[in-house]
């Protein structure tokens, strides 16, 4: 009797995750059908009507105007990879561009190697006169070198932040401009993170967890529910942050600390953008030890910015989208103690399956987690050719344990959070939390 009630158990939560996501994803693709259909139609309205929009520099309409931007790294001992995300930012194919790197008072060798690459760019050939600089600055966290940068020296039109462990598509700028052309109401576009390929078994853990992770992203985009800029890749009006104050600088998320200032605000003009062709790259983490920090923090970083927001909460203010503050920002939240209870379910259930000598149980949660990964490999866009797609397929079975360790570590740090918060341990007024916590450097 135990068996078939443990069988019972399992199909009956696996089949609600494969069948809620793919749902999901199906609903969010009618979405984005739509969505096309009314930039193609933004498109035609807009060649006919030039004037309409600050924004027209868009490649597929005819005029030449093309916004200035700036693109703001903060850097904090990144002498391992600082180089490689300017050499992928010299790449971007886009003119009037600005670059400058904010030393945040690093201890290594990073100033020194900004300083070498700048002088050699110079040298070089460059077709699309890129500009790069380098500001140093005693430390002061990370929101502080933004705003630093943003506040004091620049004067485009559109600022990006890209995290120095990161790198930039060469046409992630010219895509991020067609969405603030095609639709005066975005404030903000943030990008598709992908991952950089290393040898290692994080690598598709992660690779496989942000392919999930942004397709459901699309959907809430274009729900009118996004609440999140990641640091990087993402792009705003230079104006419109200066009027709400940039960063805060007491915050260990400050991308998800703005994301929220900006819904929160008197802004007429406040939509933020999920644009998927505007891909950037980041690192993998290397260990476990560093998954656990990176996920700490995340997940410390959301309840501090949830207390400091909670007005959005079920707020029925017209200056907030209804479909965030009453729908998915509660849902997020519920979801919070739903994930912790469901992973325990699926854990106990393998434990005691294999205790009682039932294979079946973890053969169905094998299977179903398997099929739920190979549903988003094949639905995504932005994955290449189908070797590429069946190779990554190969690779998800080798994480699949993993896949599960994952969300009980998370599971396992929610609780802890929660226990912080409703201790008082985290405030809204905490102090020194905007300091660098990398992932894996220190």
């Amino acid at each position: 009797m135990i068996n078939f009630v443990l069988v019972l158990l399992g199909i009956s939560v696996y089949s609600y995750i494969f069948f809620a996501a793919i749902y999901y994803n199906r609903l969010y693709k009618s979405l984005i059908k739509g969505h096309d259909r009314l930039d193609q139609d933004k498109q035609i309205e807009s060649t006919n009507q030039v004037e309409a929009s600050p924004f027209l520099s868009d490649i597929r309409i005819s005029t030449n105007y093309l916004p200035s931007i700036t693109i703001i790294i903060p850097a904090y001992n990144e002498e391992q990879v600082i180089i490689q995300c300017l050499n992928s930012i010299a790449k971007l194919e886009y003119q009037k561009l600005k670059v400058v790197v904010v030393d945040d008072g690093s201890i290594d060798q990073t100033a020194e190697l900004v300083r070498g690459f700048i002088d050699q760019h110079r040298l070089s050939p460059n077709p699309y006169q890129i500009d790069f600089y380098l500001l140093c600055q005693a430390n002061q966290g990370k929101g502080a070198a933004l705003n630093n940068a943003i506040f004091d020296y620049t004067d485009s039109e559109i600022v990006g932040c890209l995290d120095a462990d990161s790198e930039i598509d060469p046409q992630a700028i010219a895509n991020a401009i067609k969405h603030f052309n095609l639709d005066n109401s975005i404030i903000a576009v943030s990008s598709y993170i992908d991952v950089i390929k290393k040898p290692s078994l994080f690598y598709w853990l992660q690779k496989i967890e942000y392919l999930i992770a942004f397709g459901l992203k699309k959907g809430v985009t274009r729900a009118n529910m996004d609440y999140l800029l990641p640091g990087p890749g993402s792009f705003f009006l230079r104006e419109s942050i200066l009027e709400i104050g940039g960063y805060d600088h007491d915050t260990i998320t400050e991308d998800l600390g703005l994301s929220l200032k900006i819904v929160d605000s008197e802004l007429e003009n406040k939509k933020l953008y999920f644009a998927s062709d505007v891909i950037t790259r980041t690192e993998p983490v290397s260990s476990w030890q560093d998954l656990y920090r990176q996920r700490k923090r995340w997940i410390r970083g959301w309840f501090q910015n949830l207390l400091r927001y909670r007005n959005l909460l079920l707020s029925t203010d017209k200056k907030h989208s209804w479909q965030l503050t009453v729908f998915y920002l509660p849902y997020l939240v519920i979801s919070q103690f739903f994930g912790v209870f469901q992973i325990s379910i699926l854990v106990v259930t393998m434990v005691i399956g294999l205790i009682a000598g039932n294979p079946w149980i973890l053969v169905i949660q094998i299977v179903s987690i398997q099929a739920l990964v190979l549903y988003f490999i094949f639905s995504d866009v932005n994955l290449g050719p189908k070797s590429e797609r069946w190779k990554l397929s190969l690779g998800s079975f080798s994480v699949i344990g993993m896949l599960v360790g994952l969300n009980l570590l998370q599971a396992g740090i929610t609780v802890g959070e929660y226990g912080r918060m409703l201790w008082g341990i985290v405030r809204p007024d905490i102090k020194d939390s905007g300091r660098w916590q990398h992932v894996s450097r220190g």
